[in-house]
């Protein structure tokens, strides 16, 4: 897969017969090959595990100033936000 919204994941183990253990949450999903773990967002492709969501925007919002930290800008600003999920480590 070349998208650059596919990477190798880092948490994860091979355990047997191209089957990996995704270590990302407390789930630990046991993940055929060629399949997705419950949260769609980890494929094992050939005993590796990747995922297929990174880079991209998970969040995107419009927050009251005063909800943020923010050292700058008035109470009737409504600064945009968005998130991104990243390589964990």
């Amino acid at each position: 897969m070349n998208k650059p919204t596919v990477r190798k994941a880092l948490l994860y183990e091979s355990v047997r017969g191209g089957l990996v253990k995704c270590l990302l949450c407390e789930r630990r999903c046991l993940i055929p090959e060629e399949s997705a773990g419950f949260c769609g967002t980890r494929v094992n492709m050939g005993g590796t595990l990747y995922t297929v969501v990174y880079g991209d925007i998970s969040a995107l919002s419009v927050n009251p100033i005063e909800k943020g930290c923010l050292r700058r800008g008035s109470p009737l600003e409504n600064p945009y936000t968005t998130s991104i999920q990243v390589q964990e480590l």
